[in-house]
């Protein structure tokens, strides 16, 4: 039995979530989305490509091929920290230094070539380019931004995905 003291914050909740629920029929019909739909990757122009050298010791499910004529050895500019260790090193403030890591922003018809080459990798393949196998991270550059990377710091690995290394 619930305690009448705990009514009314139950009855306020109950009539807030009532006005929720209630909320789409009170917009017009071209603001309120009609069913959960994927965002179209294709659609987005620019990709933000990170990328670090893999090592000897680094297991993958698999290895694709690079799919674009820029090799991912001179894809952008450096942004890791040379003098870092082999493995990342994630600092108290969140932030990522990777060994040896480039970034650049891919565009245009390269953009589409590369989001069809995603669609069939997992997070933890490997690229082959050239000789090199190599850890690819991307994310789209959103509208607003510019996609450069700092020298020294690989700022879309922010509070992202674990970074595997060897060394």
């Amino acid at each position: 039995m619930v305690p009448a003291a705990d009514g009314a914050p139950r009855a306020k909740l109950a009539a807030f979530l009532a006005w929720l629920v209630a909320l789409p029929a009170g917009l017009p019909a071209a603001d309120v989305a009609q069913g959960a739909r994927p965002y179209p990757l294709a659609s987005m122009p620019r990709w933000q490509v990170v990328t670090q050298p893999a090592t000897a010791h680094d297991a993958a499910p698999g290895t694709a091929p690079w799919p674009l004529a820029t090799p991912l050895a001179r894809l952008g500019a450096p942004a890791g920290d040379p003098s870092a260790p082999l493995w990342a090193a994630l600092e108290p403030s969140g932030e990522v230094w990777l060994h040896d890591a480039r970034c650049g922003v891919v565009a245009g018809p390269d953009a589409a070539r590369l989001v069809g080459a995603l669609r069939g990798a997992k997070a933890q393949t490997l690229w082959q380019s050239g000789q090199a196998r190599f850890h690819v991270y991307v994310r789209p550059v959103l509208p607003g931004e510019t996609g450069g990377c700092p020298v020294g710091l690989a700022t879309s690995l922010r509070r992202g995905p674990v970074i595997r290394g060897g060394g």
